[in-house]
Parts: C-alpha cells; sequence; structure tokens
C-alpha cells in the first residue's frame, strides 16, 4: 500500500477515502476499516478499483462527527493471496 488520502473525508456519509495500492502480482481486493479515537470500529469495507488498477476509492457509510484520533486502516490483498495493511490516525 503507497498510501491512503483522506483529504475528502471530512466524517460524512459518502465522503471519499482513497487507497493507492500497487503490487508485483495484481491487488485483488482493499479493505477499509474506521476506528474512533477510543478505538471502536466505526464501520468497514470494500474499497472500489479506480481504472487505473493503483487507486481504490472507499466510500464512508457512517457520519463520524469526532474525526481527530480517527484511525483509517487499509487492508490489500494480492493474487497469491498475500495482505498488506498500513494505518493513519487523522
Amino acid at each position: 500500500i503507497l498510501g491512503i488520502d483522506t483529504d475528502g473525508y471530512k466524517g460524512l456519509v459518502q465522503d471519499p477515502i482513497l487507497v493507492r495500492a500497487l503490487d508485483d502480482f495484481k491487488v485483488t481486493n482493499v479493505k477499509v476499516q474506521i476506528f474512533s479515537a477510543a478505538q471502536v470500529l466505526l464501520e468497514e469495507g470494500d474499497a472500489v478499483e479506480t481504472g487505473n488498477t493503483i487507486d481504490w476509492t472507499y466510500l464512508a457509510k457512517t457520519v463520524n462527527p469526532d474525526l481527530p484520533g480517527t484511525t483509517i486502516k487499509a487492508i490489500a490483498m494480492d493474487l497469491p493471496g498475500n495482505k498488506t495493511v498500513l494505518e493513519i490516525t487523522l
């Protein structure tokens, strides 16, 4: 996982979170999890691959009014089934 872009994420429903994932093999799935500052899982789901095969977009499903301390975790899986995890804290 090369990075997680949260510039568009303001804690509202449908706010985008962009994950950039690249692999020697093909990345087949990217899951995004959003945790509150207290490390409570607020939501999780699959990101959707964009046309360039590197960027994946996740649209938030839950309102998160308390952004500071929120953790965004991205989990990417490649064709052989290997997983990579990256998390950032807002």
